[in-house]
């Protein structure tokens, strides 16, 4: 979109409003310029270029645009000046989207102050203009600036309007273009900002995913994926769904570690420090908080700052280090203030007044609790009148509604009269129609009996066709279960048979080697025998275990791939973390082979061909399904190209996935490694 920024989630942590964040922690702020006006320059620069006589009207309404919106950071009353001009000379043009833009930059810029009830109006103005534009760009514009009246009801706490300006987006742009997937990311994201706001946390964990699967389907930047992910993280965070937020917040860590982005690395520490505070470990929260402090100071972050101060407070409180934990409490204090963040001040002055008592520092102990009390008391008025607004809000739309259903009352009884006279003509034709529409209903039924007969065909066809997949699925199941079996017996004869006379051929020559005199030639070259024999036994064991490890058999697949990728591990050509979750209940012997040998042939794929230094396996077992993903930062490749899916290697891990009723879905692009996720159902 071109022309008019909006106010857009954060998708890049540079350039933003800090205001509406998550109640509870958050490294996220709601608002930013959607699209800057054309390239960014200098406002020397810009006032210059317009001082110039020979400037086109188009340009010069551009380049007003760009002074003003540039000018709205620093001193607002200034950026009104030129956006006026523009929308002046943009009216002699006729031209609706220029007139539009320079309204909404007005109305940012007033949101920029705080000035939320002049935003909404100039927002509306921008909306009349946008509407008469009746180009792709003009359409754009109004669902962004429907997203900015939204995000204005929000900072109101008008929650109703804003998810109803969001919703309307969301319906249009599911039925738009394919381009216009940034703006639904935008609404989807928004919605479940607004439902974290409510503490609606399993809604907002609803939307917020929904925003990651759209990133999923289109080409993505990386560091939006990391956010978006770290969204869903904090969501599960608050639901107190810890298994799924390390899963979570590990897939977010695979992709952060590629970006050298100190923003993102804040956002991410300070996460996993919320998480650790969360689960009483608060050791470990002050090392990761210490990190994110680093970064957040470095990409001079002062919100996060603040909360990151507040995180290192709350642990050392808890460890009863009170005069540490005062220190950092104390000067995140102040950035809340100095952000106007009401919630986190009162959250602050209620440990730090707790920190004094414990320090036996009573005085102000009684300071900080007088402070608090009085915070609590304002934040409470003002939640009792934001409800009290509500009421009104619905009453006097309610009786909108009742004065709009009178005048339509009265129209209805003046139109009776005037249909009074035309129901007489009306019957006349009524009854020809009768006739005409029995024999359209004669035809209509003969129609219906010869498309029930050809749908009764089709039906039989494809229960035909449904029974000849259930026989070929049922042989490649039999042909399957014979090939792992025959594995079992090849693997038991070779660890029981060849291995046990291996043994006995060491064991003897040990023992000639003991009782019958060699010379020291002979000697070493029996020696020489019988580590060949040890290293032939190593390898026979080995290709024993890959063709049936015994601990699969004995104790179960977490434990046989944990000895998997622990191998891997330990041989240093790849680092290899496993999670596991809802193993500790045994599943059929069958699904636990199936799935052994999958992560067994992706593995060796990530091994032998993605030049990778890190893979993720997780394995989630729930009581209807298995979710399998293995995900590695190695190299890529395109899906796209067939030569890909004709692989051996992918064939098979199709094969035994549709054993297991499963759905094998490939993420991966050039250069942003690869993700392999498997949905079915387990034994």
């Amino acid at each position: 979109m071109k022309g008019f920024p909006g106010l857009f989630f954060l998708l890049n942590f540079e350039c933003i409003m800090y205001r509406h964040i998550y109640k509870l922690f958050a490294a996220f702020c709601l608002l930013m310029p959607f699209i800057s006006p054309g390239q960014s320059r200098e406002i020397d620069s810009l006032k210059a270029l317009l001082a110039g006589k020979n400037m086109q009207d188009s340009s010069r309404v551009e380049a007003l645009l760009m002074l003003g919106w540039d000018l709205s950071f620093f001193n607002t009353d200034s950026a009104r000046i030129p956006l006026r001009q523009c929308i002046l000379l943009a009216q002699k043009r006729n031209s609706d989207g220029q007139v539009g833009s320079g309204y909404a930059y007005i109305g940012s810029s007033y949101f920029n102050e705080d000035k939320f009830d002049s935003a909404l109006y100039y927002y509306r103005l921008a909306e009349m203009h946008f509407l008469k534009d009746t180009t792709a760009e003009g359409r754009e514009n109004v669902m962004v600036n429907r997203m900015s009246m939204g995000t204005v009801a929000l900072q109101q706490n008008q929650y109703e309007e804003a998810l109803g300006h969001y919703f309307k987006v969301i319906s249009y742009l599911k039925n738009a273009t394919a381009g216009d997937w940034p703006n639904l990311l935008t609404a989807y994201a928004n919605v479940g900002l607004v439902y974290n706001d409510m503490k609606q946390f399993g809604k907002a964990l609803e939307y917020h995913t929904r925003a990651l699967e759209v990133f999923q389907k289109h080409p993505m930047d990386l560091k939006k994926k990391a956010q978006v992910q770290m969204f869903v993280a904090l969501d599960l965070l608050n639901l107190r769904k810890f298994g799924r937020f390390t899963i979570a917040i590990d897939s977010a860590e695979l992709i952060i570690k590629k970006l050298n982005a100190p923003y993102l690395n804040s956002s991410f520490y300070a996460i996993k420090g919320r998480y650790f505070n969360d689960i009483h470990d608060y050791r470990k929260a002050i090392a990761v908080c210490k990190k994110a402090l680093g970064y957040a100071q470095t990409a001079n972050q002062k919100f996060e700052t603040a909360n990151i101060f507040f995180q290192l407070g709350r642990s050392y409180f808890h460890l009863r280090d009170y005069a540490q934990s005062l220190r950092y409490l104390l000067p995140g204090l102040s950035i809340h203030k100095a952000l106007k963040d009401r919630t986190r001040e009162r959250i602050s002055l209620n440990y730090i007044a707790r920190a004094y008592y414990r320090d036996k520092n009573y005085k102000e102990a009684a300071r900080y609790f007088e402070a608090y009390g009085k915070l609590s008391d304002s934040l409470h008025g003002s939640e009792i009148q934001i409800r009290i607004n509500e009421i009104e809000n619905r009453y006097q739309g309610k009786r909108k509604e009742d004065s709009i259903l009178v005048l339509q009352k009265n129209n209805q009884l003046q139109q009776l009269a005037l249909h009074k006279k035309q129901y007489q003509g009306l019957f006349i034709i009524i009854g020809a129609s009768l006739l005409l529409a029995a024999g359209l209903l004669l035809y209509r039924n003969l129609r219906s009996k010869h498309r029930l007969l050809k749908q009764s065909e089709q039906l039989h066809e494809q229960q035909i066709a449904q029974l000849e997949k259930e026989r070929q699925l049922i042989a490649a199941q039999s042909l399957m279960k014979g090939q792992e079996e025959e594995r079992s017996r090849l693997a038991k004869d070779l660890h029981d048979g060849v291995g046990g006379l291996l043994s006995g051929v060491k064991l003897s020559l040990s023992n000639m080697k003991g009782n019958v005199f060699l010379s020291e030639e002979n000697a070493k070259a029996v020696a020489t025998i019988i580590g060949q024999l040890d290293s032939s036994i190593h390898e026979l064991r080995r290709v024993s275990h890959n063709m049936m490890p015994e601990a699969l058999i004995k104790f179960g697949l977490k434990e046989a791939l944990e000895n998997y990728c622990e191998s891997i591990d330990q041989s240093g050509k790849l680092n290899v973390r496993l999670q596991t979750y809802g193993l500790e209940q045994r599943m059929e012997q069958d699904t636990e082979i199936i799935l052994y040998r999958v992560v067994q042939e992706l593995l060796n794929n990530v091994v032998k061909h993605a030049d990778a230094r890190q893979a993720l396996v997780q394995l989630v077992r729930e009581p209807d399904k298995f979710t399998l993903t293995v995900e590695d930062d190695g190299k890529g490749f395109d899906s796209s190209d067939p030569q890909h899916r004709k692989g051996a290697g992918l064939q098979n891990i199709q094969a035994r996935a549709g054993y297991l009723n499963g759905i094998v879905d490939i993420r991966t692009r050039p250069g942003e490694g690869t993700s392999v996720t498997i949905e079915g159902t387990p034994g």
